[in-house]
């Protein structure tokens, strides 16, 4: 094999070697942005359960997308519970100590 053959494989697997991980990320949104839409009776953690091999990065970032719930009860009770803990007797409370009190009672049967 000649000089310059040799030189050109170097080059091209320098090239493969250093990936840009940018580029990678977007050339992954782009085929993900490609796909056709998943019917609405599939389940999408399922879908996004089968893809890793494919969406590497994006996999990542759906799995904590798709833990978020969906509604605000949660965060509607541990107010509540706060108003219950502040109160006009108990108004000059330490935001430290507020904060122990309300981790208590969110998370205490």
């Amino acid at each position: 094999m000649s000089a310059v053959w040799r030189l050109v494989d170097a080059r091209a697997t320098e090239d493969i070697a250093r990936r840009n991980p940018s580029a990678d990320a977007m050339l992954e949104v782009r085929s993900y942005l490609e796909e056709p839409l998943i019917p609405r009776t599939a389940d999408p953690l399922s879908w996004w359960e089968s893809k890793p091999s494919v969406y590497p990065r994006l996999v990542k970032v759906m799995a904590r997308q798709l833990c978020i719930v969906a509604t605000s009860v949660p965060s509607e009770r541990i107010f509540s519970k706060t108003g219950q803990i502040i109160t006009e007797r108990r108004n000059r409370i330490n935001p430290s100590k507020l904060r122990h009190l309300v981790f208590l009672r969110a998370n205490l049967p």
